[in-house]
């Protein structure tokens, strides 16, 4: 039996403390919480009303020394606090604050040295997989349109700094239009959909971004369109606001359970290929290969690396970057291995 991955918690706010919770009755089999990282010790206590005896209570920058996966849940201001050391350790890092990552992408290209992995959650949006697939051709265009109860949006970066008020609207107003890497920065709260969505297909200098504040819907609502050379699809999710905090969606701390629970599950649907701790992979950031210790032929369903993985020579192909490598893309863009979301989580 594959030992338990140990978790460190960033931030228990609504998403950091739904997640403890759920993890310390032990709702995520091959998990146990081992740290929160918080900025007052005594919030645990409010948070976690049986905290596990070995609970280790730490700041945000010592969670790496403890865990093997790192979630982030704490605000984008302070992302690289527990970012950067979990990545420097080499640890799972799990971020909820994916606008923040647009910031940091030095992050990305440090995990492919040390070892880290960067698993971006497909958070209140829908339809990551699709984009994904249709990143493999040649994706023409992509498009989020964000609407929000205009509550869910005051305080916004991009409001205050423009003067722009969305009190007492009588109907919808557009707030924003641009990329989604602007929108990251002046809707840090708000928008990571946008930001996991660039990563997943274009980049986020190429995917469009409006953000709508919207009286007259009472869920954050994202509509998503792409055009590429393979389909061309449109889909909407309204997701039902936390009572806690109305920027935030429900589902997006499900979201989280839900690509924790794929690192350890025996079944995965979707397009995760990869377990941490249950056969031997390894990768050389210097050759940019993956191996498996005992590659299979015909490959073994078991197998935690499939096996022509380990004979794709990276030949011309940019060193890190022979599996998802676009077109036109710049170094900072290498989504593989160091940073995918939900699609390559071993460990090495």
């Amino acid at each position: 039996m594959a030992r338990e991955l140990a978790v460190g918690i960033a931030g228990l706010g609504t998403i950091g403390g739904a997640l403890a919770r759920l993890i310390a009755s032990g709702g995520i089999p091959g998990q146990r919480l081992a740290a929160v990282g918080v900025r007052s010790p005594g919030k645990v206590a409010s948070v976690l009303e049986s905290p596990p005896a070995d609970l280790v209570v730490t700041d945000l920058a010592g969670l790496a020394a403890h865990c093997d996966v790192v979630v982030e849940c704490a605000p984008a201001r302070v992302f690289e606090d527990s970012a950067g050391p979990a990545v420097e350790a080499g640890r799972i890092l799990v971020p909820a604050s994916v606008g923040a990552l647009l910031g940091c992408m030095h992050l990305v290209d440090r995990a492919a040295e040390t070892g880290a992995r960067i698993i971006i959650p497909t958070g209140a949006l829908i339809g990551l997989d699709a984009v994904r697939a249709a990143a493999e051709g040649v994706i023409e265009s992509v498009t989020i349109q964000t609407r929000k109860p205009p509550g869910g949006l005051e305080g916004a970066p991009h409001l205050v700094r423009n003067a722009i008020s969305v009190a007492g609207l009588t109907e919808a107003k557009l707030v924003f239009s641009g990329t989604a890497r602007e929108g990251a920065i002046g809707f840090p709260a708000n928008v990571n959909v946008a930001a996991a969505l660039g990563l997943a297909g274009i980049g986020p200098d190429r995917t469009m971004l409006q953000v709508w504040a919207d009286p007259a819907v009472t869920r954050n609502t994202h509509t998503i369109t792409v055009e590429s050379d393979s389909a061309r699809f449109t889909m909407t999710i309204e997701n039902i606001p936390t009572e806690q905090n109305p920027r935030t969606g429900r589902i997006t701390a499900q979201s989280m359970v839900a690509a924790l629970r794929r690192l350890t599950a025996p079944l995965v649907a979707g397009s995760l290929r990869c377990l941490p701790g249950r056969n031997a992979a390894h990768y050389s950031p210097g050759s940019g290969r993956i191996t498996c210790e005992t590659p299979c032929s015909p490959p073994d369903p078991n197998c935690s690396v499939p096996s022509e993985w380990s004979r794709v020579p990276t030949g011309s192909r940019p060193r890190r970057g022979w599996r998802s490598w676009r077109r036109g893309a710049t170094p900072s863009m290498r989504r593989w291995p160091p940073v995918s979301p939900c699609r390559w989580s071993s460990r090495t």
